[in-house]
């Protein structure tokens, strides 16, 4: 069994040990002197942090107003330690414009002091990781924090230690902080950029809103993933004087929540509470800790349900500020035998017509969405010239399964341009008619950030198109 420790203070530990021991062990215990037991108190977390190479992950907070940043501590039996970390604030140290994620590591002077019980303490300074505690103004936030900056600890009152883990707390602000172990052979640098990798990975900010639903079905709206200061308010809500379930109100209920994002998955800085039955405000859940699953969810391991990702893809096939367009280096069978026809075909109608691609998904005139399009684009010379047919995708709640309904005469179109170009190019006709005929499955590279989605041929999988989102 893995030594558990619990420390907030003194009393604790004697307390811990006496639920766990006889009562002749207790009397051992209490028969050592005040200060021998904080000086194996201290022994010990300095021989836990030091042993298996002692390499551990950090998920620094610094304030509830700010993501999470990971950081990697290397402790040395000297009293040195290397402490690495990837975020845009290292990056204002070389670049206040735009500051980027930057890779630095520099190494410090570390102690274990007696100071409201064990204490981990970083005594010289850290180019690096002390910029959360100077009082200088935070970059980009739009309000002055010339004074106090980030808030940021540098030392740490020791909680709680379970062998491949430890819970701090930070001495002046009282925030938790989780520190992980990490194999000793780690690089830091690559161990970082993978971390900045799975973060963009998590949240793309081309998805426009994701949504966290739990076991009742309820779900709650998330904006602003990709910041990692998630914005949540409830898809639905009750409205008590008119005894009426209405939309949620964006603005008068959101909330905003600060995570971090690890290997591990997502941890928000504290316990979230969520409502799971829209009728009973008196029933609440907190959930805090995610892990990501192999299709991209993030299902939460507190002991309730509850899963993030996005929409399901048959709406965000007809999402209003989305377009889906197609990857002319990603496609096989009939559609691509179709597709490199239509681009043939456009030339032979006019040697100076270059198609570029098409797309799928809402379009706009004069700045409002005038419906769905089944559109391609040609270039004529420096110019490039839209073709819309208008369509409304056919789905099922619940299925991945799309047809489309292309409506290819003027009557249907209020844009001519696409009409008059089908009717003169039969290569265009061709493909238009395979949409128009074949059930398509879609699936995606992740339930979470699908930004890519495959639509293939329910009745042949070789006839396949990959199509990527932009935003409108």
């Amino acid at each position: 069994m893995k030594k558990l420790v619990y420390i907030s203070s003194l009393f604790a530990v004697a307390l811990s040990m006496a639920f766990s021991s006889c009562t002749h062990e207790m009397d051992d215990i209490f028969s050592k002197p005040a200060a021998d037991r904080t000086t194996e108190t201290m022994e010990f977390y300095r021989k836990a942090l030091v042993e298996q190479g002692g390499k551990w992950q950090m998920e620094y907070f610094t304030q509830d107003i700010e993501q999470g940043y990971v950081y990697l501590f290397t402790f040395y039996k000297n009293g040195s330690v290397a402490i690495s970390g990837k975020n845009p604030c290292i990056g204002a140290l070389y670049t206040i414009d735009n500051p980027q994620n930057t890779f630095g590591c520099d190494t410090s002077a570390w102690e274990i002091t007696p100071d409201d019980g064990p204490t981990l303490t970083l005594n010289t300074y850290n180019k690096f990781f002390h910029i959360f505690s100077e009082p200088e103004d935070i970059l980009q936030t739009g309000d002055s924090e010339t004074g106090y900056g980030h808030r940021g600890d540098y030392e740490f009152n020791l909680m709680r230690y379970t062998g491949d883990s430890l819970i701090m707390r930070g001495k002046k602000n009282a925030i938790q902080i989780a520190m992980t172990r990490v194999d000793e052979n780690t690089n830091d640098e690559a161990y970082l950029d993978d971390v900045c990798a799975l973060a963009d990975s998590f949240f793309n900010a081309l998805v426009p809103e994701t949504y966290l639903q739990l076991g009742t079905g309820r779900r709650y709206i998330i904006k602003n993933g990709s910041s990692l200061i998630l914005e949540t308010y409830p898809e639905w809500y009750y409205y008590v004087k008119k005894d009426i379930i209405e939309p949620g109100d964006p603005i008068s209920q959101t909330e905003s929540h600060n995570a971090i994002i690890t290997p591990a998955g997502l941890t928000f800085m504290n316990p979230v509470k969520f409502y799971p039955n829209v009728k009973d405000s008196t029933e609440v859940v907190e959930l805090q800790h995610f892990t990501r699953m192999p299709d991209g969810a993030l299902v939460c391991r507190d002991g309730y349900e509850g899963v993030i990702k996005a929409d399901s893809l048959n709406n965000l096939i007809q999402h209003p500020e989305i377009c889906w367009r197609i990857d002319t280096k990603d496609m096989g069978g009939k559609m691509k035998e179709l597709y490199d026809g239509a681009v043939d075909g456009m030339t032979k109608y006019n040697k100076k017509f270059k198609m570029q691609y098409i797309q799928l998904g809402a379009y706009y005139s004069k700045q409002a969405i005038n419906g769905f399009g089944f559109t391609w684009l040609y270039k004529n010379g420096s110019s490039v010239t839209p073709c819309i047919l208008a369509y409304q995708p056919q789905t099922r709640e619940g299925e991945d399964i799309v047809k489309f309904n292309i409506i290819t005469d003027k009557s249907g179109n209020d844009n001519n341009n696409g009409p008059t170009i089908y009717s003169k190019v039969p290569a265009i006709q061709s493909l238009v008619e395979y949409f128009n005929t074949t059930k398509f499955k879609i699936t995606a590279n992740s339930v979470l950030a699908p930004t890519k989605i495959m639509l293939t041929n329910v009745d042949n999988p070789n006839d396949y198109a990959f199509f990527y989102m932009t935003r409108n």
